[in-house]
């Protein structure tokens, strides 16, 4: 899989994230300034953040998501970017107000003991009553198959010579709640073929019961669910499902 290329598009597919980082900022400065961005791609969101005024440190295991994110960087001193495994975070003293995994990043990690190892590695870096949020895929109890679909990025690339798009398809297994998406990006160049590479994520959804238990063996309470970016209450049903915790306990 090219990352590089991956990362050179990869803010294309997402759209106007305006509230998104409003969201981020006004949930985080409950907590105070100093903010952890887990598993932060290349920064986009991290980037807002800082610009509303909060100091933050972005964290992402890719090297070149973190080189596109330190471009970011470079002329805002309130953002650094560091290259590490979310698993094993080395970061000093538990300084950090706010932690949060967004845009589902927490599915990534299949197995009890990587997610552990996550949340005990951030439990580490936050300060007793700071904040960590979980932004989920809600928990679904039916397998589905969703069949090849084309799609166009929300945004151009930098270079409006080049043209873009990918074919995705996805699986969910209810009964092992791994959820399976295979890509084929397409990347058309001026006077060149068409560059196609595939790429497989597989991610692994949780229920309520699951996500309380995982924190409270990190160190973590609930304190509120969301099911939207303007602080809608999360019911069954919402599109999106943001778990705020608090730290309870240093480990």
């Amino acid at each position: 899989m090219s990352y590089n290329t991956r990362a050179e598009f990869w803010d294309c597919f997402f759209g106007d994230r305006t509230e998104e980082i409003r969201f981020w900022s006004q949930l985080s400065r409950k907590y105070g300034r100093n903010i952890l961005a887990l598993m932060a791609a290349t920064g986009e969101v991290a980037e807002g953040l800082a610009k509303s005024g909060l100091l933050v440190t972005a964290v992402d295991i890719c090297a070149e998501m973190v080189e596109s994110g330190q471009r970011r960087a470079k002329n805002l001193p309130s953002l650094s970017f560091i290259q590490a495994d979310v698993t094993a975070l080395s970061l000093g003293q538990a300084s950090f107000d706010f932690a949060c995994f967004g845009t589902g990043d927490f599915h990534h990690f299949l197995d009890l003991k990587d997610q552990l190892a996550a949340l005990k590695s951030v439990n580490r870096c936050i300060r007793n009553g700071g904040g960590l949020a979980l932004e989920l895929f809600p928990f679904r109890t039916e397998s589905k198959t969703t069949p090849r679909q084309r799609f166009y990025p929300f945004r151009p690339p930098a270079q409006d010579d080049i043209v873009i798009w990918k074919d995705s398809e996805s699986s969910y297994d209810a009964d092992t709640r791994l959820f399976s998406i295979t890509q084929m990006m397409h990347i058309e160049r001026p006077g060149q073929p068409v560059e196609e590479f595939t790429f497989n994520v597989l991610l692994r959804l949780f229920d309520k019961n699951e996500v309380s238990s995982l924190l409270n063996q990190s160190g973590f309470k609930i304190t509120r669910e969301y099911g939207d970016y303007d602080f809608t209450p999360y019911t069954p049903g919402a599109l999106d499902w943001i778990i705020l915790a608090e730290k309870t306990r240093e480990l």
